[in-house]
This record gives C-alpha cells, structure tokens and sequence, in this order.
C-alpha cells in the first residue's frame, strides 16, 4: 500500500536521550502540520484535500544500543515543493540547525534537542519496497510496534499511552 501511495523519503526523527515516545509522536505530529503549513498555506487543514498534504506512515522503535526512541516514516511531501527544497529544510522545522548562524533563516522547531534526517527514495518499486520493509521491520517481531505504527494523517488522533 505504501509502495502504491508513491512515498519518496525515509525520515529517521529521533529526540533526545530520556525523550519519550509518546513525546515524539507529538512532535511529529507538530512537524507535520507545520510542513503542511508551509507548502500548502494558512488554511491547509480546511481548504486541501489529505492527497495533497504530507502523507505516509510512521514507525517506532527503540534503539537497542542507546535505548533511545526514534521513528522511521516513510512519507510523501505535500503537493508542491521541489524535493530538494523539502529535505534541506523540513529537518530544522523538527530540530535546530546544528549551525548556531543558520537558526535565525528557519522558524522556531518543535523540539529544542532532537534529530531528523531525510533520504530520498530512489523511483523504481523495488527501492520503495526494500525501503518500507525497513521502516516497517519491526512489525513482524513485536506487539509494541504493531500497535504503535500510525499514519502521518492519524499522527493528530493519535493519543498512545507508550512506554
């Protein structure tokens, strides 16, 4: 379904150590309304359709070296924006630059500490396919990843109680 759905970027967003899961997902989903925001105008919520917002799904997972949580999405920017443009700019509208000097070019983020890094996903549905089978890995061997996983358009229904 995710192949079908056209995604074109692995997002790995994590946030900082003793940060919690249920405290990413809120994040994110800040992250995406503010991607939303930017590409699509003021009104996005009211005025565009959920086929031409950020869209795609939402994986967690805990790291099993530092334990911290991080979600892998595999997404599709909103309508509109060069790709480019999209993984240049969206990490540090989830977290700083890491450039003191660039901060003042990108709005304020949505966590003070915390990472993100976006990777296009090649064309063809092979890539596609190998790319969502990692994201999603952890579905097949736990019941907490299972029950966890969301869509990006679900990210504000979303109310887990996580550990």
């Amino acid at each position: 379904m995710l192949v079908g759905m056209g995604v074109r970027h692995h997002i790995v967003a994590e946030l900082h150590p003793g940060g919690s899961e249920s405290g990413l997902l809120a994040s994110l989903r800040h992250w995406a309304a503010r991607v939303d925001r930017y590409y699509l105008g003021r009104k996005w919520a009211k005025r565009c359709a959920l086929s031409e917002r950020l869209s795609g799904a939402v994986f967690l997972e805990r790291g099993r070296k530092a334990g911290l949580p991080h979600a892998h999405i595999v997404a599709r920017q909103p309508i509109g924006p060069h790709d480019l443009h999209f993984i240049w700019n969206a990490p540090f509208w989830f977290a700083p630059s890491p450039i003191p000097e660039m901060r003042k070019f990108f709005p304020d983020p949505v966590t003070d500490r915390g990472k993100m890094h976006i990777t296009p996903i090649n064309e063809s549905e092979d890539d596609r396919r190998r790319v969502v089978s990692y994201a999603a890995k952890g579905l097949e061997g736990s019941d907490h990843a299972y029950e966890t996983w969301c869509f990006v358009a679900d990210l504000a229904r979303v109310r887990p109680t996580l550990r």
